[in-house]
């Protein structure tokens, strides 16, 4: 599917000859190179992967509270979204967009680049179409984005109150990229929103991360608490790889543990111990093998077997326990049954470098291929 959409997105035919910067259905061009193109109904596809890029219609209902627009973004976009509220210089109006980090990002910002509001690690994926939304409530603004359904909220914003001047109901939508491919359909105004202002938003239980945060991300996961007690935490994307550093929980000689449950069709999952703070060197305590009914493993990353089980040990939507122990330059796993009593598989003492066994380190978690939960997560000296 993915190659199928990078060849739309880049040999796109136009729908129909149009006069330079005119593109028919109310749209002009202004800087890129658009096209009308179709899948299951006609778009518009901006196919200049350098630069900025911006296509304009006038003349939509000028006094409507809620704009939205599907953004479709391609391989290695950086910036995707619209602008509504606005003249058609882009001097003022509000502008929501996908973009502004290594994992994806969705941001709201003034037409004049002012940063309003910003979830940097909110997730996406290149040939995902996203739903994206603006709001306005007198001088109130907010944004989301939900997925192609409609329905699921991937991230929302609080109301922020625009700054002086920075509106104006004009009736004109400014579709823009920098830098990035994308198709855009479904640009309307209406008055409801798609999802109300929720204190639950996914964003709101992302893991929290950066220099004063107690987690590190890496890789194109989507990693949230499950609710709002913040006890349960899942990794929801359907990726090939993502990792997840906790600092806070560190040390050397130590026993290391985290219930875990896999989900379908996942390859994997487990946590490491002694990681460093990217999750690329330490020992991976991993389910892995037959995918739902694999093995317990240990591996001294990136890739080296130290040991595994016999398989079927492990199953889909099973609430399992992984338990690590380290002391000195040697290491055992054990996989336990959600009674916390129940030994399921176990290793014998498997030998470290000395370097190792003097190494501290922190806890991380990986999955592969698919979704899995983590919670009781810690390190205990008995």
């Amino acid at each position: 599917m993915a190659g199928m959409r990078l060849a739309a997105l880049v040999t796109a035919t136009a729908l129909g000859a149009a006069a330079p910067g005119d593109l028919g259905g109310g749209w002009r061009a202004e800087r890129g190179d658009w096209v009308w193109t179709r899948d299951v109904q006609p778009m518009l596809l901006q196919r200049a992967s350098q630069g900025e890029a911006r296509a304009v219609r006038t003349g939509m209902e000028a006094e409507r509270n809620v704009w939205r627009c599907v953004v479709e973004p391609g391989l290695g976009a950086t910036e995707a979204g619209f602008a509504f509220a606005c003249d058609e210089e882009l001097s003022r109006g509000i502008v929501v967009e996908l973009g502004g980090s290594e994992v994806g990002g969705f941001a709201l910002r003034t037409a004049a680049g002012e940063r309003l509001w910003e979830d940097r690690w909110g997730p996406w994926q290149a040939y995902e179409a996203y739903v994206l939304e603006g709001v306005l409530e007198g001088s109130r603004v907010r944004a989301q984005v939900l997925e192609a359904d409609r329905k699921t909220l991937v991230s929302q914003s609080d109301w922020i109150e625009a700054p002086p001047d920075s509106l104006v109901r004009s009736g004109c939508v400014v579709l823009h990229t920098r830098d990035s491919r994308a198709r855009f359909w479904g640009v309307e105004a209406g008055d409801q929103p798609l999802s109300p202002l929720t204190d639950d938003a996914p964003n709101n239980r992302r893991l929290w991360q950066g220099p004063e945060g107690d987690w590190h991300v890496r890789g194109p996961g989507n990693w949230m608490w499950t609710d709002g007690t913040r006890t349960r935490m899942r990794q929801y994307a359907n990726t090939e790889r993502a990792w997840a550093t906790y600092h806070k929980a560190r040390g050397c000689d130590r026993l290391w543990r985290s219930a875990v449950r896999v989900h379908a069709p996942a390859g994997g999952a487990g946590m490491i111990v002694k990681s460093d703070d990217t999750a690329e060197s330490g020992f991976i305590i991993w389910l892995g093998g037959t995918h739902g009914a694999g093995c317990l493993m240990i591996y001294r990353l990136p890739m080296e077997a130290l040991w595994a089980s016999a398989q079927d040990k492990w199953h889909y939507d099973e609430d399992l326990i992984l338990q690590a122990e380290t002391q000195g330059a040697q290491i055992r796993a054990r996989l336990l049954a959600a009674d916390e009593q129940t030994v399921i598989a176990e290793s014998p003492w498997v030998p470290l470098t000395e370097e190792e066994g003097r190494r501290e380190g922190c806890l991380a978690f990986h999955t592969w291929l698919g979704s899995a939960e983590f919670w009781g997560f810690g390190q205990r000296d008995e």
